[in-house]
């Protein structure tokens, strides 16, 4: 499910590359994505997946936008009732981004060991659907 954030960026940096960088040319096009983005494909569950994705999150070039922020912290509202559970969660959120500079770069998903089961759990239902 995160994917779809990665893909409709390279898409959008694509476009503009194949109009030479003229905004007045290449602006129509990613409007369109920008629109059909805006209103039919993202959604909370796609910026958690991209968020807690490790192919993504420990990338040189992943950017944890306001959106993507916000996205990841409504899936963890929503499954997570208690304030103390989305206080550990951030915790372990800390530790999992913490996790870009010591990670075995052969298996960036080694981290994840060290987050709680929840979150994990989060991983691997954001990313499945």
């Amino acid at each position: 499910m995160g994917y779809i954030y990665k893909a409709i960026d390279r898409a959008k940096k694509q476009i503009q590359v194949n109009f030479k960088n003229v905004r007045s040319r290449y602006v129509v096009y990613t409007d369109i994505i920008d629109l059909r983005w805006n209103t039919q494909l993202h959604g909370p569950l796609h910026a958690a997946g991209y968020f807690l994705n490790p192919r993504y999150h420990y990338s040189s070039d992943f950017n944890a936008t306001f959106d993507i922020k916000k996205g990841f912290y409504d899936v963890v509202t929503r499954m997570c009732s208690s304030a103390e559970e989305r206080r550990n969660i951030d915790k372990q959120v800390e530790l999992f981004t913490m996790a870009k500079d010591t990670r075995d770069r052969k298996h960036p998903g080694i981290c994840l060991l060290t987050c709680n089961v929840r979150l994990v759990l989060m991983f691997f239902f954001c990313t499945s659907m």
